[in-house]
């Protein structure tokens, strides 16, 4: 084959090129530099290695297959029951083992309420949330610590912080888990919860905090990065 021939066959298109090989006994094809290849080491063009290697370029990379995201779609395995969080008080959670994937002002609100008819509840945290009290009363008993009485006059986002922050170390004793629930006071915007009764449903004996990262939803279960699978009845949204 002519120089120039040989120029004008690699300028051919990818999917025409695969094409013209259907039509061109293997023995016909040219032998070409095996940079013509994408990733391939052989010297010699085949059809079935061509084919190959288109698909692989075209091959569209499926999001479900990255990390885990709280949006609907890595939930779509799931077989079992999902509640979304603005539901629960139209969901009987009698005698199941339910599944809390992340956390907002009704997860939050409604958690004493469903460990309280649940058979087990495990609550997996993406970020650690700025709870406050939800009645004045508590509000109120907060503002009589020192670093809250310095900085009265300035109710802004740096004290609810501190608020916040005391009300966890006020109510929960458990040095481990107070560090697992402790919120980043740097972060920026910061979203604050309210609810009286909180830390206390997550410190009950059939509530769990899961802090290992969500890898998956399975049909049956959640499966978090250190390799458990928690079988669960039903997940509770909160995206």
């Amino acid at each position: 084959m002519a120089s120039t021939d040989l120029k004008k066959w690699f300028h051919i298109p990818a999917d025409a090129m695969m094409a013209m090989t259907d039509k061109i006994p293997e023995k016909s094809l040219p032998k070409v530099p095996s940079w013509i290849y994408l990733g391939s080491t052989e010297q010699t063009a085949t059809k079935v290695k061509i084919k190959k290697d288109i698909k692989m370029v075209n091959k569209k990379k499926n999001p479900l297959d990255g990390f885990f995201q709280n949006s609907p779609d890595f939930f779509q395995k799931f077989q079992g029951k999902i509640v979304a969080s603005e539901d629960i008080n139209n969901f009987d959670f009698t005698n199941l083992n339910v599944a809390i994937v992340g956390g907002n002002q009704m997860t939050v609100m409604h958690l004493e309420q469903i460990c309280n008819t649940a058979k087990f509840v495990k609550v997996f945290q993406i970020t650690p949330l700025f709870i406050l009290p939800q009645t004045e009363k508590g509000i109120h008993k907060l503002l009589s610590h020192p670093l809250i009485i310095k900085n009265r006059r300035l109710f802004n986002t740096r004290v609810k912080s501190l608020l916040a922050i005391r009300y966890l170390d006020s109510q929960v004793q458990d040095t481990w888990l107070k560090r697992q629930l402790m919120p980043n006071s740097a972060s920026g915007n910061k979203v604050f919860l309210k609810s009286d009764r909180y830390y206390t449903a997550l410190q009950q004996d059939n509530c769990k905090l899961i802090t290992w990262p969500v890898v998956k939803i399975t049909e049956n279960a959640v499966q978090s990065m250190e390799g458990v699978e928690h079988l669960v009845d039903v997940i509770i949204t909160t995206y």
